[in-house]
């Protein structure tokens, strides 16, 4: 470990799973490049950047590190997104992300300032330890009560300001707003890119950002996180009830998802870090199942041939077309509705009884009924695969054997996960311990 990046079991083992994330990604894509006769060079070459891009950001031990490497992935992603060159859809999707982001960086790197500008630093164990002596020795020193106030005000000002670029990027509200129209603009192969390897990393980040910086400030920011991700359930819960493109719901659903995240952070606890951490995982796993499918799915209308699928209307059938696929996408999307005995239940579970044993026992009551909520769009998903009046599917399955494979493999995951979760609980610990600048 040097004042700039930080190598340990923690970052290797999320970069090992990163760069696995990233490979059955590609692999996903593989078939929509043959099928739609794609010759996109420029796809590999930016993947590689973002995957490069990520690792660092993992390892990144300084603020000024953290946002370059940031900016870098972000730049990548904006390029991503537009890769459709030929839609206009793609390239309002790449201007609001890149607008957005501008926004967000601005105050990030105002934040950051006022961290040096206070403490003389950028190093991400130097700021915490010299803003917990600043506000233990303003407590001790009654004379400076006024230098004390105005420290911790610039302290909180600070916190608060660069925690807005990693939340932003997990897409939590009110920093949400770029999430759809990007995800709907943006090739499926890039949607899916965003939503299992660029999610998990920029979760990765915020909680070593989150618990190496701020950990003074986590529990006076309690109500803010709460704010957040509460907020983001409900928003992300109601917003997709009425969608009707399938790219705009798994939107509203990764805000949603993301608010449980935070909130497995809040009670600032050992057992709150390794519930977050189950759940981004799980949730990965479930993305990879779910983007196969859709990967797979092809039109077989005259005129519209090998055109994605686009509504959730499209699904109409499709359990004819391969019933073991369709079966492994109903799993998913049963898992992310959080119904047992799936993996999704018991990480959401696990996320309730945190809160319920830090005394957030409304918080914990509006959760199980926004997520009773959730579950009729994903049931609705179901209903057009396996139960539509429609005579005759307009979309075919092209799977190839590998892909094929992937997807059972993912999804045994998600039924088997009451027998290995103990033991990944148990890994996560490990990784855990003598980590983060925080004493749990």
């Amino acid at each position: 470990m040097n004042e700039y990046l930080v190598f340990d079991q923690f970052t290797l083992f999320f970069k090992i799973f990163v760069i696995f994330l990233t490979f059955v990604t590609v692999l996903a894509s593989f078939d929509y490049f043959k099928i739609h006769v794609i010759r996109a060079f420029e796809y590999p070459i930016l993947i590689l950047f973002v995957t490069l891009g990520s690792l660092l950001l993992i390892s990144s031990l300084d603020l000024i590190g953290f946002y370059l490497t940031m900016e870098f992935i972000s730049f990548c992603l904006y390029t991503l997104a537009s890769s459709r060159y030929k839609s206009i859809y793609s390239a309002e999707a790449s201007i609001k992300y890149f607008v957005h982001g501008c926004c967000v960086s601005g105050l990030y790197v105002f934040g950051t300032s006022l961290f040096f500008l206070s403490t003389g630093t950028t190093n991400f164990y130097s700021v915490a330890t010299a803003v917990f002596n600043g506000v233990e020795y303003g407590k001790l020193e009654h004379e400076l009560a006024d230098a004390y106030v105005s420290g911790v005000s610039i302290f909180f000002i600070a916190a608060v300001l660069t925690s807005i670029l990693p939340l932003f990027k997990v897409a939590v509200v009110p920093y949400h707003y770029w999430i759809a129209d990007v995800y709907e603009g943006s090739p499926m192969y890039v949607t899916a890119y965003f939503s299992i390897v660029t999610k998990f990393v920029m979760v990765i980040a915020l909680i070593r950002f989150f618990f190496s910086v701020l950990p003074i400030f986590l529990f006076h920011l309690s109500e803010v996180f709460l704010f957040y991700g509460l907020v983001s359930v409900i928003v992300g819960v109601l917003a997709a009830l009425t969608e009707q493109k399938i790219k705009r719901v798994l939107a509203y659903s990764s805000i949603s998802h993301s608010g449980y995240i935070i909130l497995g952070l809040m009670p600032y606890n050992f057992g709150g870090l390794i519930a977050s951490l189950d759940y981004i995982i799980i949730y990965a796993f479930t993305n990879v199942i779910i983007f196969i499918f859709l990967l797979a799915c092809l039109s077989t209308v005259p005129g519209q041939y090998k055109k994605h699928i686009i509504f959730v209307s499209d699904l109409c059938l499709l359990q004819r077309q391969n019933y073991l696929a369709a079966s492994c996408f109903a799993i998913a999307l049963l898992s992310f509705a959080g119904l047992p005995p799936f993996a999704g239940f018991f990480v959401k579970f696990n996320i309730f009884t945190m809160l319920w044993n830090s005394g957030y026992t409304v918080c914990v009551v509006i959760l199980i009924i926004m997520n009773l909520i959730s579950t009729y769009y994903y049931l609705r998903f179901i209903k057009c695969l396996f139960f539509s009046p429609n005579n005759f599917a307009v979309h075919n399955l092209f799977i190839s054997p590998t892909n094929y494979f992937v997807m059972l493999i993912f999804t045994s995951f998600l039924i088997f996960y009451p027998f290995y979760g103990v033991y990944l609980d148990f890994f996560l610990s490990h990784l855990l311990l003598n980590i983060f600048f925080c004493d749990f």
